[in-house]
Order: structure tokens, then sequence, then C-alpha cells
């Protein structure tokens, strides 16, 4: 890891990290995870950008929330904070539905946007993603049913990282979500368990809105509602390019950081969203 780290400060109580120079580049990493997700992007991109990574709220250390919490309210909070105009945006997970939200709702304050996964731009899945999400999961119902009643959340993480896309086949990304989801297994438990609230009003119909340059990333093992997700959205987004990562699941990033970093700077290039402020 390379450059300086900026501890959280003024207007913006959510835990950061700031590295490099250059035109602003906000990573915003996934449920049950925190701003470590991003670990294996920061050499690449922060030779190349100011790069801002930080802790959701109630994730990491970012301060705790009980119920749902504005993710486009703390983001603008967190470039304020920073003196930050506009910025792109690499999100996945709810990190994703921030991003879109957030170029949504203030177009003038994003230059590039990078979504990885779907986003739920239905704002919930709808009956068939939730059966095939229930598939999945029903080998690990029993130590879901034991960490929400505050038992070891070790078993059912180890469960997710087997029976989904989650997991990483690679070794170092694999024991790195392990760890994030064991230091986040807080949001396993009902008096913790908040996430950032659905966008409103949906962004389906609301996707054509956005002009500005946009990536979607999916690994090819990732959910099958994701791919359809990710489908949409380049779509439905003028200009929107698809990357599919060979081999990866549900975080890319981790299961293939070379071809992941690739992929998002030779958009950025081609876009012209390029280094510069």
């Amino acid at each position: 890891m390379s450059g300086s780290v900026e501890p959280a400060a003024g207007g913006s109580p959510l835990a950061h990290d700031v590295l490099g120079a250059g035109h602003s580049f906000v990573l915003i990493h996934a449920d049950s995870m925190d701003r470590r997700f991003w670990d294996f992007q920061l050499d690449a991109f922060s030779s190349r950008f100011r790069v801002v990574r930080y802790d959701l709220r109630n994730h990491g250390r970012s301060p705790r929330a009980t119920g749902w919490y504005d993710g486009d309210r703390d983001l603008a909070g967190l470039l304020d904070t920073l003196s930050i105009g506009a910025a792109h945006l690499l999100g996945t997970g709810s990190g994703a539905n921030i991003a879109l939200e957030f170029a949504l709702n203030h177009p003038h304050r994003v230059t590039a946007l990078v979504l990885v996964g779907g986003a739920f731009i239905w704002n919930f899945p709808g009956p068939g993603e939730w059966s095939e999400l229930f598939g999945k999961l029903a080998p690990i119902a029993g130590a879901f049913m034991s960490a929400q009643q505050g038992d070891d959340p070790g078993p059912l993480v180890d469960g997710l990282l087997v029976a989904t896309p989650y997991s990483s086949r690679n070794d170092a990304g694999r024991e790195l979500l392990r760890r994030m989801m064991l230091d986040n297994a807080h949001l396993l438990t009902p008096s913790f368990g908040a996430f950032p609230k659905p966008i409103s009003p949906a962004a389906v119909n609301r996707l054509a809105e956005i002009r500005i340059p946009a990536l979607i990333i999916v690994g090819e093992h990732d959910w099958e509602f994701a791919k359809r997700d990710a489908d949409m959205l380049q779509q439905a987004i003028p200009g929107a390019t698809k990357v599919i990562v060979a081999g990866a699941g549900f975080y890319p990033n981790l299961d293939d950081p070379g071809a992941f970093n690739t992929a998002v700077l030779d958009f950025l290039s081609a876009a012209g969203a390029g280094d510069g402020e």
C-alpha cells in the first residue's frame, strides 16, 4: 500500500483512507465487508488517482446504525469533508446501489461510474431471485439461525464461502473475505442488521438519466439474477459497457485482481476519464 492515510475528520464520521494524487476515485464496498475489501486495488488505482475508500455506516470502524441509513447522504458528506467536487465512483453490492443512487441524484458530482455485479435496480429481488437465494442458502439455514441468536458466526461464514459465489478462488482473497465477514458479524444479528435504504424512486426507470461513462463488471459465476441485472444496466444506461471476468464469482476484484484492475483502468482511459483533476 502506498501513499498517505487520512483519518476520518470534520463533517463526516465515516472511517476512510485517502491514497495517491490526481482525480478522486471513490471505492464503495459491499454489505458485511469494510474498506479492506479494496486491498488488492489500492496500489494499481492510487498510482493514477486520488483513491478514497471508506467504511459504510455500521461496517468496519464507522458508526453503528440500528435501522435503514442514507448511504447517498453519507457519501455526499464524505466528499464534502474531503473537499471533493466530483469523483469517479466504483461500488459493489450495496456499494453499487449507493454509487448508482448518487449518480442519479448528483449527476454533476460523478465523472465515471463502475458497478460490480448487479444492483438491486428494482429495490428488492423478485420471486425468481429469492428462489435462487433460498436454494443456495438452504444448507446453512441452521448456522444462520445460530448466528442470529448470538452463537459463533464462524460456521455461517464458512458455509457461505462454500455454498455461494461469495467464495474466492484466490487464497489471499478468500482469507480476506472470511476475515472481513467475521469482523462484521454484528450485521448478522437483529439488533445491528442495518443497511442502506433502498433507492427511491426505484432506479429501474431512471437509468437513461445517466450521461457519464459507465462500466458494468460481473463475474462469470455470479448469481444468475445479478448477471441479468448487469445485462439490464448495460442496456439501459446510455453507452454503458460490460466486462465479464472469467472464472470469477460474486467478488471479481478478489477472485482475479489483475483482470479486474486492468478492466477498470482500461475503461477509464478509453472513456477519457483519466488522471487529471
